[in-house]
């Protein structure tokens, strides 16, 4: 077996060794240069090959050519959303099973992934492939304002823009093409997250957000994420969802994971927003094992490698505690203190991730989920939530001190 892993993600989002822990020889992990000393022998990593240009086509396909030529290549892994075509081009050039390019296309490409799901007979906003403006503003005429804009393929709300008036069109600087979409209000958004198994979801979890995530960018009090009881009505709604979701885009791998977004419109409908074929960001993945005594990336990966057949019969099946991820927004300035998590006074933090560092000066916010941490809680079922909220952002806005920064 050998086994190459496309991997941008830092070590915090990661354990390639323990998940692999039995199988060290046998792959290669390839990496930004800059996180070189973190995937190291020392940490486990014994085969480990740096880009300068991570997302350069050009140095990928030399590194995988010599890789390849050394050994033949079995399998190719990415968990990655920005992975996902590469991934999936490479596998069909070297002949490799797993997800193809059809797949990966329809996964990856808003415009076509919109296609397909209103063509298997779901809700989906009214949207359009635009190349100019011209060809917005005739979709203003049809739609009227506001409009959402957004490039076709990123993730984390990057790129995206709600547009309410002409105004706003005028000063933006677009790169064509852009996905133009009629703007939902709705009451919620919810995320639908899990892993398939041998062609079957093995476990779907759904999550309730608190806030629009492309309305987050903006927002300095804490944005909440909210796993919800497998009994909630909603949940069960979502559930069967993406059940159906799933029969309709295709995908050759042996395992992988799901993470879709979907609008709860006012008159209680549920419209798609998108889908993807990777776990989801905010700390979700973290919410599913501590519910569920699951590592579902790890369950992902051993299981398209061979190495696990089926789904861990122990797991527990009706999570004991209500759990949210906490996203703190990053604030403009010098960042002067951050606590330890040690020094959280809060039994029911379960985690602390700070991703800023002392001295590291914020100039601007990138999607919704560039954050300044990120923390996981468990409350019991009827405990409070907002008590506790009011609790933690008294705290953090108290320990976490960012210095002004003059503009010369």
């Amino acid at each position: 077996m050998n086994v190459v892993i496309l991997n941008h993600y830092p070590p915090v989002l990661v354990d390639y060794a323990e998940w692999l822990s039995d199988f060290v020889d046998t792959f290669t992990l390839i990496i930004p240069e800059k996180y070189k000393e973190y995937f190291d022998s020392k940490n486990g990593y014994n085969s480990v090959i740096t880009l300068k240009n991570y997302f350069n086509d050009n140095e990928l396909s030399e590194v995988i050519s010599e890789v390849n030529s050394e050994e033949k290549i079995t399998h190719i892994i990415s968990i990655s959303e920005k992975d996902t075509q590469r991934a999936a081009l490479l596998r069909e050039y070297y002949g490799i099973r797993g997800q193809k390019m059809l797949s990966a296309t329809l996964y990856r490409n808003k415009f076509w992934m919109k296609r397909k799901v209103a063509d298997s007979g779901f809700l989906v906003p009214s949207f359009k492939l635009v190349h100019n403006t011209d060809e917005i503003i005739n979709f203003i005429r049809k739609y009227n304002y506001p409009i959402i804009l957004k490039p076709i393929s990123e993730a984390d709300s990057i790129g995206v823009v709600k547009i309410n008036e002409e105004k706003e069109l005028v000063a933006l600087d677009i790169e064509y093409p852009m996905l133009v979409e009629e703007y939902i209000e709705c009451k919620n958004m919810y995320s639908i997250d899990g892993v398939v198994i041998n062609g079957n979801p093995a476990l779907i979890v759904a999550h309730k957000y608190h806030d629009k995530p492309m309305e987050n960018q903006n927002k300095t009090s804490l944005i909440i994420v909210e796993q919800l009881l497998p009994g909630d009505p909603m949940s069960l709604r979502l559930v069967e969802y993406q059940k159906r979701l799933l029969k309709e885009i295709p995908h050759e791998a042996k395992a992988y994971c799901f993470h879709t977004e979907v609008f709860h419109t006012l008159n209680d409908k549920i419209i798609f927003c998108e889908t993807a074929s990777r776990l989801a960001g905010a700390r979700i993945p973290q919410l599913i094992k501590l519910s569920y005594d699951i590592d579902l990336e790890g369950l992902n990966i051993q299981t398209q490698l061979g190495i696990r057949n089926g789904f861990p019969i122990n797991s527990r099946q009706m999570p004991e505690k209500k759990v949210y991820s906490i996203l703190l927004p990053k604030k403009l300035g010098k960042v002067v203190s951050i606590p330890d998590e040690k020094e959280i006074p809060f039994n029911w933090v379960v985690s602390f991730s700070p991703l800023i560092r002392i001295n590291e000066v914020i100039s601007e916010k990138n999607g919704s989920t560039d954050v300044a941490s990120f923390l996981i809680i468990s409350l019991d079922i009827h405990e409070d939530l907002n008590i506790k909220l009011r609790e933690l952002q008294t705290y953090l806005d108290e320990s976490i001190v960012y210095e002004k920064i003059c503009s010369s």
